[in-house]
């Protein structure tokens, strides 16, 4: 039980938002769309941007997912939830 405690906590500070945040990608997207539109950029350039504000916001919402679940599993290790809850939270997390 110590062990999967232990376990949960080392999950939860390491899926922990990191100190220096990256550019926020919507202001990226929105730099790269006035390049464009000022004619400093190409429709390719314009695409790899896309291409790079999703695959970050796409990285955000796995790295959330997976705090949020290393949060469940912290407290279902410590018995901060009761058995009935944890085992539902099991399932639907399968």
């Amino acid at each position: 039980m110590e062990a999967e405690v232990r376990g949960a906590q080392q999950r939860v500070a390491a899926l922990a938002p990191p100190p220096t945040q990256s550019p926020d990608p919507e202001s990226v997207w929105t730099a790269a769309m006035d390049r464009y539109t000022a004619g400093e950029s190409s429709l390719a350039d314009l695409l790899q941007v896309a291409d790079a504000v999703e695959a970050a916001r796409l990285a955000e919402v796995g790295r959330e997912r997976l705090q949020r679940r290393a949060h469940l599993d912290l407290e279902c290790a410590s018995g901060r939830l009761a058995e009935p809850i944890q085992s539902v939270f099991e399932e639907a997390l399968r």
